[in-house]
Parts: C-alpha cells; sequence; structure tokens
C-alpha cells in the first residue's frame, strides 16, 4: 500500500465522479436551506448550567465537562504586559478523517457540519469531530458516528496520528489528535445524509471558497506526511507530472543539502530557556481591563475578541439544544506567508511566535499574524512591506477567508494571504520598496500623531533586534571557501553598494549577479576554481556546491552579463578566482 502515491493522485484529481464539485455544493446549500439554526445571544445566569463559580473565579458548567474560561496574565519585570479571557479545555479530542481508495482514486469522508460559531452555518469538516466529553457521552446524547473506527484504528492502516495544538490566542495549552485512517477498498462503510466521499483535489478547490472549509479539516490534512524513500523511480516520475508547479513538488519531495531542523530546534529551545517574564492563570474578576456585564465580558480598550454567552439549537448534533459561552471576534486578523523560489526549491517564511496559550511558549507560526487590533500597527519592515504588496495586490498567489473553530469562537475569520517576493531581491531593491514603504508610514504616523490617536509603545531597555555592523568595501571580498549559498546572498545583500567581489587574473572582479547550483561538482577542484565558461555563466567551485556567475564587471571594463563579457574576455576552464 502507497499511501503517498495514493495522496498525490488523489490531490492532483480536481473533481470525482463519485460525487462531482458540482453536487457537493449544491449538497451543501441544500442543507444551509432546510436545516434549523438558532443561536440567540443571551444572559449568562440564563439556565444555571454554566455559572461564575466564585470559588475558581472562571466559568464552568454544572457537569464539570468540555471547557471553562478563565482568566490569564503575562508578567515581565513585575508588570501585567497581557491579560486577557481565555479558554480551558484539557481534554484531547479527535479530529478524524477516513480515506480509501474508491474507482481507483483516494477519496475522503467528509462532514456538512453546523458549529454554533461558523459563520455561514455548513462547512466541510472531518470524519469526526469530538471532544473526549462528546465520545463519553457527558453531554447525555448519541456517541458520533464513526467513532469506532478511530478509537480501533490499529484494525485499519495509520496514515498520520499527531497531537498538535489549537488555536493559542484563545485557548490555554489545548491540543487536538489529528489521526486520517485509511480503510481497505473492501471495507463497507455507511455514509450517512451529513456525509460525503471526496478527493483531496476536491477539498483543495473548495478551499479556494471563502469560508467553506472549516480549520480541523486543514489541520488534519496538513499532517499528512510526504516522503519518496520508498518510491521506485517510475512512482516519482508519475508524482512530478502532477506537479503545475515543479518548485513546489521539489520542496516536498527532493531533499537538500540545506537542513535548518537543526537552526530552528535551537532558536525554539533557547527561547523557551531563556525567555524572561512569568505567565498565570488567575480569577476573571483579576482581569482588571476587562469587565462584566449580564450578557457579555468585553475589554475596556480596542481587543480583538468579547466573551458572550449563546443559547443555540441545532439540527443534526448529538444534543438538539444547549447553551454556552462562545468568543466573538471584533474585526478579521491576517494570516500571510511569503514565499520565493530558490534554486528551484519552493520554500516559505516562517515565524517562530510566541503565543499566550501555546503548549510550550513558542510555537512556528506564518511570516505574518496580525490581530485586527494591530493592524494599524506595524512592528517591523517585514510587516511594513507585507501589507504594501497586500494593498497594491502584488505577487499574490492566494487570498481568502477562512474561519477559525466554529465550537468555540463566534464569526471568527482569518484573511489568509500567500505572497511571492522575488528570489533575485538585492539589497537595492529592498531598500527602495522599504523606502517607499517607510514613506507611507511616516505620513500615516504623522497624522495619527495630529489626531491624537498614535498609540505609544514601551521598548526594551536592550533592543531585541541583532547588531548589525557598519557596512564597508572590505565586506564584499569573497571568500571562496565559504558556501555557495552564502556567497550568493552576499552578491545579492552587496548589491547595488558596495558589491560583491574577487579577483580574476591579478584583476578587481565585481561580481553584480549570480545563482547557486549544487550539481555540477568536480572531483579534487579547488574551491574558487572554474569549472565551466560558456554563455550560461562561469560556474565556481565552492566549499558547499557551485556558484554561477550571471553578471559581472572586470576592473576597467562595463558591468555585463557573462556571455557578453565572455565574448570580448575569454576564460579558460581550470583558472583560480581569488587570491591564492
Amino acid at each position: 500500500m502507497n499511501t503517498v502515491v495514493d495522496i498525490v493522485r488523489s490531490w492532483a484529481a480536481s473533481d470525482s465522479s463519485v460525487n462531482p464539485t458540482k453536487e457537493i455544493l449544491e449538497w451543501v446549500e441544500q442543507r444551509n436551506a432546510t436545516v434549523k439554526v438558532r443561536i440567540d445571544k443571551t444572559d449568562f445566569e440564563k439556565d444555571g448550567f454554566w455559572y461564575y463559580n466564585e470559588e475558581e473565579g472562571c466559568i464552568c458548567n454544572r457537569n464539570h465537562s468540555f471547557f471553562s474560561v478563565c482568566g490569564y496574565q503575562r508578567i515581565e519585570e513585575g508588570k501585567v504586559i497581557i491579560e486577557q479571557p481565555i479558554i480551558i479545555q484539557n481534554e484531547i479530542g479527535y479530529l478524524g478523517i477516513l480515506c480509501k481508495k474508491i474507482d481507483g482514486v483516494l477519496h475522503f469522508l467528509m462532514q456538512a457540519k453546523i458549529e454554533p460559531g461558523n459563520i455561514n452555518k455548513i462547512q466541510i469538516s472531518p470524519t469526526i469531530q469530538a471532544t473526549k466529553s462528546n465520545f463519553t457521552q457527558k453531554h447525555g446524547g448519541a456517541k458520533p458516528p464513526y467513532l469506532d473506527y478511530f478509537m480501533n484504528a490499529e484494525q485499519y492502516h495509520i496514515v498520520v496520528d499527531q497531537i498538535q495544538s489549537e488555536q493559542s490566542s484563545r485557548f490555554y495549552k489545548k491540543r487536538n489528535r489529528n489521526i486520517l485512517v485509511e480503510l481497505g477498498e473492501d471495507v463497507e462503510v455507511e455514509v450517512l445524509p451529513s456525509h460525503k466521499w471526496m478527493t483531496l483535489g476536491q477539498i483543495k478547490e473548495l478551499m479556494k471558497i471563502d469560508n467553506l472549509v472549516n480549520m480541523d479539516t486543514r489541520t488534519v490534512l496538513s499532517c499528512i506526511p510526504y516522503s519518496t524513500e520508498h518510491l521506485t523511480a517510475a512512482e516519482k516520475a508519475e508524482i512530478q507530472t502532477c506537479f503545475r508547479d515543479e518548485a513546489l513538488y521539489y520542496s516536498m519531495f527532493e531533499p537538500t543539502r540545506e537542513n535548518l531542523i537543526p537552526i530552528l530546534y535551537r532558536y525554539i529551545n533557547n527561547y523557551k530557556m531563556f525567555a524572561e517574564g512569568e505567565t498565570r492563570l488567575v480569577p476573571l474578576h483579576e482581569l482588571k481591563d476587562w469587565e462584566f456585564t449580564e450578557n457579555e465580558i468585553h475589554c475596556k480598550h480596542d481587543y480583538d475578541f468579547k466573551v458572550v454567552y449563546c443559547d443555540i439549537e441545532m439540527e443534526g448534533r448529538e444534543v438538539k439544544q444547549w447553551t454556552q459561552p462562545l468568543f466573538e471576534a471584533i474585526g478579521i486578523a491576517v494570516f500571510g506567508l511569503f514565499t520565493c523560489v530558490e534554486n528551484g526549491v519552493r520554500k516559505f517564511l516562517v515565524h517562530a511566535k510566541p503565543e499566550v496559550g501555546c503548549h510550550d511558549f513558542i510555537e512556528l507560526g506564518p511570516t505574518v499574524q496580525m490581530e485586527p487590533s494591530n493592524k494599524s500597527n506595524r512592528k517591523n519592515e517585514l510587516e511594513e512591506f507585507f501589507f504594501t504588496k497586500l494593498e497594491e495586490q502584488q505577487g499574490i498567489k492566494k487570498n481568502v477567508l477562512l474561519s477559525e473553530e466554529g465550537g468555540r469562537f463566534y464569526h471568527e475569520q482569518n484573511q489568509n494571504v500567500i505572497i511571492e517576493v522575488e528570489k533575485e531581491e538585492t539589497g537595492g531593491s529592498l531598500f527602495d520598496k522599504l523606502s517607499i514603504a517607510g514613506a507611507k508610514l511616516c505620513v500615516k504616523v504623522m497624522a495619527d500623531l495630529e489626531a491624537g490617536v498614535a498609540g505609544r509603545i514601551s521598548q526594551p531597555e536592550e533592543s531585541t533586534t541583532p547588531y548589525a555592523k557598519m557596512i564597508s568595501k572590505q565586506m564584499g571580498k569573497i571568500d571562496w571557501n565559504r558556501p555557495a549559498k552564502e556567497i550568493e546572498q552576499l552578491v545579492r545583500g552587496l548589491n547595488p553598494w558596495p558589491s560583491a567581489y574577487t579577483s580574476m587574473n591579478g584583476k578587481n572582479l565585481k561580481i553584480w549577479s549570480a545563482e547557486v547550483l549544487e550539481k555540477p561538482e568536480v572531483d579534487e577542484a579547488q574551491t574558487g576554481q572554474i569549472l565551466r565558461a560558456d554563455k550560461n555563466g562561469l560556474l565556481v567551485q565552492t566549499k558547499e556546491g557551485c556558484l554561477n556567475i550571471k553578471e559581472l564587471q572586470l576592473e576597467g571594463k562595463k558591468r555585463m552579463d557573462t556571455a557578453s563579457f565572455l565574448r570580448g574576455y575569454p576564460v579558460d576552464t581550470g583558472l583560480t578566482l581569488g587570491d591564492k
């Protein structure tokens, strides 16, 4: 059973004869039109099932099940810098998807599920989505359908079974069990009216529609492991043909020499070890910036959510009517990823980011993660660069509204954006872009100052930004005993001034543009040695990989591309660049 090949085939199948996408959309529309849903905001003490526990300082229910709402504070240097209500849910629940081959293509059993906080009622959800309180029937209702497949998953093929964190700006150390189970083709599964089989490609296409595929589905599918370790050459070739973006294929399947995992681990572990400050759970009534009314808990100043209490009636659930608190979003957050293609491999810029409810202080997140109340407070050049790109609609690959977890959040949605940035970004081009972004920011800040609405943010005594030395001409001298990647970055970073340089036959040689090539390599070649000189560039051996020089300038000559240079200045292979 080669699940990786089957998954990629399913991913490439953007439609299905089993349940065509058109029929799936009609199914969702029909269920939205016919299912009875009522959600009314009401008073906290309406039915007495949920109440404020004065002794523990939290909102909880009489069964002591599901979740509670407590206060959270972060303290630095003796001062509270963050405080808010937060959800305490110690139970680990199932987010599970069943899959099996139908007509030779892997299909996933997805659920048309309503959650009380969903912005548009029905959303495409995992096969099962259940807390421990759900499947132990603490609510007094029926068990979730398909539960037995996951409780007895060892009887089948487990594709993935991982514990992953929940949204940590609202939950305190909450985790879910993300599990994907593949059934044999001979296993008969009763398909309820609330469920349908879909290919992975169909789910991908449905994800382009605002608020249709829910957070839990996206989370489970993101855990799928991809590896070519046990694939034949023919299977690898087939997989590659399924990708319109070849760079994405190499990103997922082809190993590179660059191993960032140890660097990431070291950074994250250093943060865990040395991060200053203290976090604590406190009674809700100790939150000085928050106040209670009969039907909500809200912040006295701008914040990203408030807590409301709802009376809910909903068909198609294990329990038809109940009450619960919900965290209601105020505004739309932005989650953004930068992507680029480097040496034929697609890469994504991630951010190791601490969150209030992280299970272990810090986790990898998107490039930019901006709550609604912070959109105007762009903390650094990267955030400013991102929003400039977004506002000017430059390089946007994806821009879609996707909802948060609807079981605890009311109408919370995020703008999910992927932006392509240029691989050949140089110090000069980045300076130009940041100059424009900085000018726009200055105009805005001046207007805010004049209007008296500019916020003041206290700065740490010691800068958190790494120290950067003054740029000098000497920094541009190329050391061919460095990896090709480092040299290529030096070339881009020092373009246009002071430029990266080396020597050729005793003359100064400026290098304006270059690319990293891992192959070809020549056995016993010296670092700095020219391996090839033709219209495609000057290929130079480095400590790790090769550098292909695309644009250069010899002392006393004009700046030109390598092909033009070689027509007037032939270069022999075997020549060594730099001082030897």
